[in-house]
């Protein structure tokens, strides 16, 4: 992979695209935001103002953008701008959208004779700065294989099989751990009424099974040192959470937690909190409880 195109240079996706640049490979950068743009200004990439200008010569096109809108409408809103891609170029797509979503791409590429892996991302924005995240893709196997030097420069790639694969996994993943951050966020409320201290809380479920993620990593981190800038969106959280309980249901799996959750989620859209980061939740419910 000589050149790769970049499109969508928010939180997760900027870090991203400095981290393949590290690497030497060449980089055309993409983003609606002038703003987002301006910041690659410094740096070897080749920063550009329209979708063509950005796929021209690509043997790779990496999109990380918040939702299925976007996506399609920079891989199919212009039907001339991926013909400036090389030939047998592999799209990869690391935003997290639905298997069904990504089997319909797939197969609308693939009539236009581009290849398409899917690969979702696991870990935060931390991981993205530093290289580390988990990288679920898949796709055809010498498609997968053709942009691993890439995937390798962000993180730890493991293979989950057929497109829809990786990201019915990333689904899967983001279920419990949304489901996990709402249970969190109520039983330190619940430690607050017993008039526990936070941390000694936390310490606690530190040491359990059940406080290895969100109470060991990210509640530290973020909404209990004051800090509710989005790594994570409410309102992403949310959209993830019904794309996972939407294709439940459509399978016959009652989501019941996820319901409940979904609720949470929406309470803290309308109290002012969608751009908050997700545990910002924790804050909401603790208002609730003063």
């Amino acid at each position: 992979m000589r050149t790769v195109g970049f499109v969508g240079l928010g939180t997760m996706g900027a870090p991203m695209a400095r981290n393949i640049l590290r690497s030497g490979i060449s980089v055309r950068v993409y983003d609606e935001s002038r703003d987002a743009r301006g910041a690659f200004a410094d740096t070897r990439a080749v920063v550009c103002s329209t979708l063509p200008e950005t796929y021209q010569g690509c043997e790779s096109i990496v999109l990380m953008l918040p939702t299925i809108k976007e996506v399609e409408t920079v891989l199919l809103g212009d039907t001339r701008a991926l013909s400036e891609a090389n030939p047998g170029c592999v799209i990869v797509n690391m935003s997290t959208v639905s298997p069904l979503e990504n089997e319909k791409i797939a197969s609308e590429l693939h009539s236009r004779g581009l290849r398409f892996v899917e690969a979702p991302v696991a870990r935060g924005s931390d991981n993205a700065h530093d290289g580390t995240l988990l990288i679920m893709a898949a796709g055809h196997t010498s498609a997968v294989e053709a942009v691993r030097p890439v995937l390798d420069t962000m993180g730890e790639t493991i293979v989950c099989g057929a497109i829809g694969a990786a990201s019915a996994m990333k689904l899967v993943n983001n279920y419990l751990a949304l489901l996990s951050n709402v249970v969190t966020a109520e039983a330190l409320s619940l430690a607050r009424a017993y008039d526990l201290d936070e941390q000694f809380a936390l310490d606690v479920m530190a040491n359990t099974a059940v406080g290895q993620g969100y109470a060991r990593v990210v509640y530290p981190k973020k909404v209990l040192a004051g800090d509710v800038t989005a790594g994570f969106p409410i309102e992403l959280a949310l959209k993830d959470l019904r794309l996972a309980t939407t294709d439940g249901k459509r399978l016959g799996v009652a989501m019941l937690s996820g319901d409940v959750a979904d609720a949470i989620y929406s309470a803290a859209i309308d109290d002012g909190r969608g751009r908050q980061d997700a545990t910002a939740i924790y804050q909401m419910m603790s208002s609730l409880n003063d």
